[in-house]
């Protein structure tokens, strides 16, 4: 399904789901007491647009950095159309990208970005982390030894409460791998992954 890599910058693509996503609110008020339902609905239905495309907004949401077995994560354009009608694609992307690391380099780095991310996206996003894991079971792979690092960018300043909420279903090996930039030190950080290649 994935043979072209289609990359976009992410102003160009957030524009385009922004427009989208706008005209969805214009036609529905936006609800204070069902936010997340509503979130999920307006994420459902920003991919039956025409102007959507599932497989770009992907590759340029996940993608292996070149020349590296550092695979990144743009949060930033995932909440716009992650829903659980493309959960398991998105999954299955990602962990895609994972073996394919871990054939060439036997490990691979996970680099995330969580600009805008909070308690209510931790909670609204569960049944695709409850995904990701289900299958890496399935699969009876080690991706948490083969891990060798995990970074997150733009860290909130609720991590610990994310942290809590996330941490029943995360494997304890990876705790220790895990790294927090403050929104002050990642543009510093992600452009250091950008330039350099995997030493």
């Amino acid at each position: 399904m994935y043979k072209s890599i289609i990359y976009m910058d992410e102003k160009s693509i957030t524009e385009s789901m922004e427009k989208i996503q706008q005209q969805y609110y214009n036609n529905n008020n936006k609800n204070s007491f069902f936010k997340k339902s509503q979130k999920i609905d307006c994420a459902t239905q920003l991919c039956q647009s025409p102007d959507f495309h599932l497989e770009t907004a992907i590759k340029n949401t996940v993608f292996i950095l070149p020349d590296s077995n550092r695979i990144f994560f743009n949060y930033g354009i995932f909440k716009y159309y992650g829903n659980p009608e493309n959960y398991e694609v998105i999954v299955n992307y990602i962990l895609s990208l994972i073996l394919l690391c871990i054939s060439k380099d036997s490990g691979f780095e996970f680099h995330v970005n969580l600009q805008s991310f909070t308690i209510s996206a931790a909670e609204r996003y569960k049944p695709a982390i409850q995904i990701f894991i289900t299958k890496c079971l399935a699969n009876n792979t080690e991706f948490s030894k083969l891990l060798t690092k995990m970074c997150v960018y733009n860290t909130p300043s609720l991590i610990n409460d994310i942290s809590r909420l996330l941490k029943p279903m995360m494997d304890a090996a990876i705790t220790n791998k895990i790294q927090f930039y403050s929104k002050s030190e990642t543009p510093e950080e992600i452009q250091n992954i950008i330039e350099n290649q995997k030493n």
